[in-house]
């Protein structure tokens, strides 16, 4: 699972959690159980030096697995960013090489696309050259430091 460079080889060890068959379910469920508790622990760590720091306003959490890890008790705010699926696939071809089945299989693996649109307190629109979602960003990281966040 590991390269030469002794880095996690992250495309094999997709394959190998990612999809359908019994045994990739269960080694998500394996790892998951491995991992996320240390994402936990590191995060509570993290959020409590940030909140010693004056100067840190806030500390934002891109986590495409954040509800299903439970990791929203983390959070004055949830942003659900939307981009169609076109624009996903796009994007992870050119930034991992992924093709449109690994893709699939990944968001698969997660919550449904409609349930993290209604379990968020707010919703981005991120299609195109992503100005429009950087100013909806903007408007809402100001409505979470004034107190009036969802």
């Amino acid at each position: 699972m590991f390269t030469s460079q002794g880095e996690v080889d992250r495309r094999q060890l997709g394959r190998l959690v990612f999809g359908p068959a019994p045994e990739q379910k269960a080694a998500r469920a394996k790892l998951e159980q491995i991992v996320h508790p240390r994402i936990r622990k590191v995060l509570r760590e993290e959020l409590a030096r940030a909140r010693e720091r004056a100067e840190i306003e806030a500390v934002i959490l891109d986590a495409a697995i954040l509800l299903e890890a439970g990791w929203r008790e983390f959070c004055d705010c949830v942003v659900f960013v939307d981009t169609p699926f076109d624009e996903r696939l796009k994007r992870v071809s050119q930034s991992r090489g992924w093709t449109r089945e690994e893709l699939l299989m990944r968001e698969e693996s997660q919550f449904p696309l409609e349930r993290k649109r209604k379990e968020a307190g707010c919703v981005i629109e991120n299609s195109g050259d992503g100005r429009h979602a950087l100013s909806q960003l903007e408007e809402i990281y100001s409505r979470v430091l004034s107190g009036g966040h969802s």
